[in-house]
């Protein structure tokens, strides 16, 4: 699990503002990754549901990939130098979501 720090530390990083709402709601995605996975994941080419250390391994290596994930974000979205607000980080990730999920569904 990602700690709020880790991603904060990945906004200085990345040279991206981000409201301290918008921090909760990605550390609760992050989370969300292992702690609460759509019933009908599977891993790519491979029957059964992903356990829970391949899951960790995704969420962390998503935690890895932040401040590049935070630069996408704000380019993409046409953020300029304004702080990436929680329904930022929600309109880029609706378009997006499909594409970051290792799983099938």
């Amino acid at each position: 699990m990602p700690s709020l720090i880790e991603i904060v530390d990945a906004a200085r990083l990345s040279e991206v503002r981000v409201t301290p709402q918008a921090t909760v709601l990605i550390k609760n995605v992050l989370d969300a990754i292992a702690d609460d996975p759509h019933p009908r994941w599977r891993f790519r080419g491979v029957d059964g549901v992903p356990n829970a250390a391949n899951l960790r391994e995704y969420e962390r290596a998503l935690t890895r990939d932040l401040p590049q994930i935070l630069s996408t974000v704000r380019e993409q979205e046409g953020l300029g130098d304004r702080e990436v607000t929680s329904f930022d980080f929600l309109h880029w990730l609706s378009k997006r979501l499909d594409g970051l999920c290792p799983f099938d569904k």
